[in-house]
């Protein structure tokens, strides 16, 4: 079930990236980031603040990043929207990409909805107009959606109307008594479903995953794995920052001095390197350099990883009065061991993969765009 949901993770993250707009937009920053109900704005939009909320109009692709995401007014474009909490109960003509520790829907999405998070729920009287992609340990998809949908999570409801196939991922499926499913279910798990009396389906095809009913056993062998990987990752970071010490200050200054501009960094980076190794592939003289490109990317991203440890253990150690005396060395450890756990969580591990992805690679590049200026 994990490998599963990873995979359709992995398939959210490269949504966000083709749809992330590479022209010049129109940026708003601040604890709070209202746009109004009287305003009506003709351009692409970078919204970023603690609330952000939108009672008005936009005529473009919008980028919100925030504790709190509420549209209640009208984009005419994508959304693409990242925090603690995502509520969408206005409208949205394109396609709606949401990663978020809850995500609701009472609204209009006229295209595609992909969202992942530890609650993600599809209202009663919502409408998406495409297909809908969902992820999480919650998932309700109680309102309507147009074509087909795959659905992942510990637990899935469904009470709405799906108008294709249904195809889910789940320790627990329950179809309620107002499911309509206009196509096939196909749905594996480690329990056959709950289908409730009233609920409409197509033909139902049950794949029994032995992972679920397994946990238990591997977890011993989990541990182990998890074990091996810090003692894989302890020397390779440890000799990153000894020899490069101005690291171990410039990393984690960059993080805090701009928490929300690192992130949206790193997610440019997963834009422009695959879709620019892809460019170079397309031409003669630029093979040479999409190969070297595509080795040293993943060296890349482990060595962001090993700075994102050593800021969570620093981060710690400035805070916590018994920490602050103890070697860098020791403090990588704690950094390492607190990433290890946190990544490995059950239900949202995911999520803090998806963040240490994210800023380990943008404080690389405010770390070269430093080094540069």
């Amino acid at each position: 079930m994990r490998k599963l949901l990873a995979m359709f993770l992995m398939a959210l993250v490269s949504l966000f990236v083709m749809a992330a707009p590479a022209m010049a937009m129109d940026w708003r920053q601040s604890d709070r980031v209202v746009i109004q109900k009287d305003e009506v704005i003709n351009d692409d939009m970078s919204l970023n603040g603690t609330n952000v909320i939108i009672d008005g109009i936009i005529n473009g692709d919008v980028l919100a990043l925030g504790n709190s995401i509420v549209v209640n007014g009208t984009v005419n474009g994508n959304l693409i929207a990242s925090g603690d909490r995502v509520e969408i109960k206005g409208t949205v003509t394109g396609s709606v990409f949401g990663a978020a520790t809850r995500v609701f829907v009472s609204g209009r999405i006229e295209r595609t909805l992909a969202a992942a998070g530890y609650n993600v729920t599809l209202e009663p009287g919502a409408y998406v107009g495409n297909s809908g992609l969902l992820a999480g340990n919650l998932v309700r998809a109680n309102g309507k959606i147009g074509r087909g949908a795959l659905l992942g999570g510990t637990r899935v409801d469904v009470d709405g109307q799906i108008g294709k196939e249904l195809k889910a991922y789940t320790d627990s499926l329950r179809l309620g008594s107002g499911a309509v499913i206009a196509g096939p279910v196909d749905y594996t798990s480690g329990r056959p479903a709950t289908i409730e009396q009233g609920a409409r389906t197509g033909e139902v095809a049950f794949h029994q995953n032995e992972l679920f009913d397994a946990s238990r056993a591997t977890a011993t062998g989990n541990t182990w794995w998890k074990l091996l990987r810090i003692l894989g990752f302890l020397p390779v970071g440890l000799a990153a920052l000894a020899l490069f010490p101005n690291l171990r200050r410039r990393y984690p200054e960059i993080i805090v001095t701009r928490p929300w501009r690192t992130a949206l960094a790193g997610l440019a980076v997963l834009l422009a390197v695959p879709v620019g190794t892809l460019l170079l592939l397309a031409t003669v003289m630029g093979i040479p350099l999409s190969l070297v490109t595509m080795a040293l990317f993943p060296a890349l991203i482990y060595l962001s990883q090993v700075l994102v440890s050593w800021s969570a253990g620093k981060l710690l150690a400035d805070r916590v009065r018994g920490f602050r005396n103890l070697r860098w060395p020791v403090i990588f450890l704690i950094g390492a061991v607190l990433t290890t756990v946190a990544v490995a969580l059950p239900i949202v591990g995911w999520l803090f993969s998806l963040v240490a992805l994210f800023y380990g690679l943008g404080g690389l590049y405010y770390l070269t765009i430093q080094r540069a200026a």
